[in-house]
């Protein structure tokens, strides 16, 4: 059986050439409500707290996820896309960056063919690895993360973290994310996503889905979001 412990490393096995899948989001939806809350540093900063506007990248609409944190019913989804079909493991071997990335929104949509689930940050995060687990620990703890549906996908993010508090300065004011530990989606696969671990600027999730099936992942910009799509 595959244990996952994530560690700072951002457990990187030997994974050997893992397929990471880079690419736009597109389709119609609402941003979540999880707002992060900036306090400000001892330069006076500002203080904001409120929902991520919706951004649009280069070549894809604007609204890519629908769900929200506090279950608000999403729109009718826009046309079915190819769902994915690769099950091994995603890494990409970057560094972690500095600051920190603070979580902003978690967010989710049913994309017809296909599940999207979104983290949004504040800023540029570093490397990350998306893998199916047999079972799952919390880091730094070790006490067993338990999820709902009948597969895990762990996901760890170098960089990133809920409570940048250590790591201010008069120029890099106190962020926090607001919103919950764990939410349910409960879309045709994708029903559970957990915090499995915030340390050393290492953040960790656990995904429960319904099945094992193919999925994919993302890093995109405007706003830093890691996207992950889990087939139907």
């Amino acid at each position: 059986m595959t244990t996952l412990r994530t560690r700072p490393a951002l457990l990187l096995v030997a994974l050997g050439a893992a397929a990471l899948l880079i690419s736009g989001c597109g389709g119609g939806g609402s941003d979540s409500v999880t707002a992060v809350t900036t306090t400000p540093g001892a330069d006076g900063g500002t203080t904001s707290a409120g929902p991520e506007p919706t951004t649009t990248d280069s070549g894809t609409a604007a609204g890519d996820e629908t769900g929200t944190a506090d279950g608000t019913p999403a729109p009718d989804a826009a046309p079915a896309e190819p769902a994915p079909t690769g099950t091994d493991p995603v890494t990409d071997p970057a560094g972690p960056t500095a600051p920190a990335a603070v979580l902003a929104n978690i967010r989710w949509s049913d994309r017809g063919t296909y599940d999207r689930l979104v983290l949004d940050f504040t800023g540029p995060f570093g490397g990350y690895q998306v893998q199916y687990v047999d079972s799952l620990t919390e880091d730094p703890t070790g006490d067993p993360v338990e999820l709902a549906g009948g597969a895990v996908l762990a996901v760890s993010i170098q960089g990133a973290t809920r409570n940048n508090a250590f790591q201010t300065s008069d120029t890099t004011p106190l962020e926090t994310y607001g919103g919950p530990a764990r939410v349910a989606p409960n879309l045709p696969n994708l029903k559970e996503v957990a915090d499995a671990g915030d340390f050393e600027a290492v953040l960790t999730f656990g995904v429960g889905l319904d099945r094992k099936a193919g999925f994919k992942v993302m890093h995109l910009t405007g706003p830093e979001r890691l996207v992950i799509d889990v087939a139907h």
